[in-house]
């Protein structure tokens, strides 16, 4: 027979014949009643405090949990822990560089007072911004798409929105076709204007504006605004 806690055979000569010795009698008894006590006390805890509504690191979708959480499921947490989030898990968000690890969130006030977490390298979209005296604000309007790989319905968070525009601005240091299709799939879905910008890496230059361009781009916008609006007012006197 096999003994019940470390599965090895023997002869049944101690006690019950369940376990093969004292040592293991006792390890047995001990995780069972520590299986038994985890159990109380994680309901206990569900119970007894509120839950809380939070959003997922890895892939933005909202949901509940009754403590502070960065993940909505164990496969986000994997992802999150591989080091490809946004400030560091990039399998489906993107962010500084591949393999580039958690990024240190910094406090940022914009020129309207605003304040935000942003990590370094939004900063540097976040300044052109400020320089240019652009309303804008940090996103929290998601827009759904459908998940590349498992077919669910998830929520594509932008990073920025300039109202000046009504454009939604997405700084991605790096890509993945996952993410690609995101943000192709949100905007077919939902019809909103996004900028998505670029870091220097040469292999996604055509993905979007790279961040060096982003002044220019913003500036002949604005050239085009101004250009329109004083159209549309002669226009109106004649």
């Amino acid at each position: 027979m096999n003994c019940e806690n470390c599965e090895i055979e023997h002869e049944g000569n101690y006690g019950s014949g369940r376990f093969c010795s004292s040592g293991c009698a006792r390890g047995y008894s001990t995780k069972e009643k520590r299986s038994l006590i985890n159990d109380k006390v994680s309901s206990k805890l569900k119970k007894e405090k509120p839950l809380i509504k939070l959003i997922c690191e890895s892939c933005k979708t909202e949901f509940n949990f009754f403590r502070i959480k960065q993940t909505c499921s164990k496969e986000c947490q994997d992802e999150l822990q591989r080091g490809k989030l946004k400030t560091g898990n990039y399998s489906k968000n993107g962010g500084i560089r591949e393999g580039g690890g958690r990024s240190k969130s910094l406090e940022y006030v914009n020129h309207l007072g605003e304040h935000m977490k942003l990590n370094k390298d939004e900063i540097l979209v976040a300044e052109i911004l400020d320089k240019l005296k652009m309303n804008w604000n940090r996103n929290w309007k998601y827009f759904k798409y459908e998940d590349l790989e498992s077919n669910e319905i998830r929520k594509f968070y932008p990073d920025f929105y300039v109202s000046d525009f009504d454009l939604y601005v997405e700084y991605k240091g790096w890509l993945t076709d996952s993410m690609r299709h995101k943000m192709k799939d949100a905007k077919i879905k939902n019809s909103f204007n996004l900028l998505i910008v670029v870091g220097e890496d040469r292999r996604f230059a055509n993905d979007g504006l790279n961040i060096n361009e982003l002044e220019k781009y913003i500036r002949s916008s604005l050239r085009k605004q101004q250009v329109s609006k004083t159209s549309h007012r002669q226009s109106s006197i004649l």
